[in-house]
Order: structure tokens, then sequence, then C-alpha cells
């Protein structure tokens, strides 16, 4: 049963491990790869604690947005054998903690930008927040329910016929 905080990881080290996998590591660590090498070759000169600043703004935009996606697509990641063992699908994290994390890392993402580079910034990265979130979440949630509907089609049929051949 829910209870409104972490669900049934055992170890306090499970659960930090756990909520880090919300942010999507290996993916948010491209989008920040890319983001630093923008900096690196940007005309401006940025001092290194303003670069080092933005890129954990964008750090945090990037983990909050992911963690929203996560919540987001629970339950067809559910479904898919490649997702399936994630925290929320696995019922190790409850699903209110993904809401915490993407709600907490954009509004500390927002701040930092704010503050470490500029109001321009800020905006853009909430932007890019939101569009993930609300367009692109939404589009590929379509696409991958039909994708796996359709992969299950087939072994329906195969059974369909199988046993009433038997």
């Amino acid at each position: 049963t829910f209870t409104g905080t972490l669900a049934t990881s055992t170890s306090w080290g499970q659960k930090a491990r756990d909520t880090l996998l919300l942010a999507k590591p290996r993916l948010s660590a491209l989008v920040i790869a890319t983001s630093g090498v923008g900096l690196w070759v940007a005309p401006s000169s940025l001092g290194p604690l303003a670069v080092l600043c933005t890129l954990l703004g964008t750090s945090l935009f990037v983990a909050a947005a992911n963690a929203l996606n996560s919540y987001l697509e629970r339950d067809v990641d559910a479904l898919m054998h490649r997702t399936r063992r994630r925290p929320l699908p696995d019922g190790r994290l409850a699903p209110p903690v993904a809401l915490y994390v993407s709600l907490g890392g954009a509004a500390l993402a927002f701040a930092t930008l704010w503050l470490a580079a500029n109001p321009l910034t800020a905006g853009l990265g909430l932007i890019a927040y939101l569009v993930y979130v609300a367009v692109y979440t939404p589009a590929k949630k379509k696409t991958t329910a039909k994708k796996t509907v359709a992969k299950k089609k087939p072994a329906a049929r195969k059974t369909a016929v199988k046993k009433p051949a038997a």
C-alpha cells in the first residue's frame, strides 16, 4: 500500500539509486555533453563558475524532465521488457516521488540558470522542459503503446491458432 513516501526499496542506498535512475543518467549525460560543447564553442567568454552553474542548471532541467517522463510513462514502461525493471513500474519507488523530484529539480534549475546565466537561459530551459513533458512524452507514449500492442497481437494470433489446432 502506498503511504506517500518511497514504496518498497529496502535500503536508503537503494532508494537513492532508484531516485537517481528517474533522471535517466546515461541519456542525461549525452544532453549535458552537447550543452558543454555548445558552451565551449560559443563566442562569449563565460567564466568557469558561470559555465559550471549553467551546466548544473541544464543538468537539473534534464533530470527533472526525465523524472516527469518516468512518471508519465510508468504504465507503458511496465509493459515493455526493456523498461519494466525501472523504479516506478517495478514498484521500488512510489509515483509521487518522481513528481517531487521533477518539480523540485525544475524549480532549482530555473533559479540556478536565472542567477548564474540570465533570465533568457532560464526561460529557454523551462520551455524545453515543458515541451519535453507536454508534447514529446505524450506523442511518444501513443506510438510506444501502439508498438507494444502491435508486438502482442502476433503472439495472441499464434496462440489463437495453436490452441484449436492442438
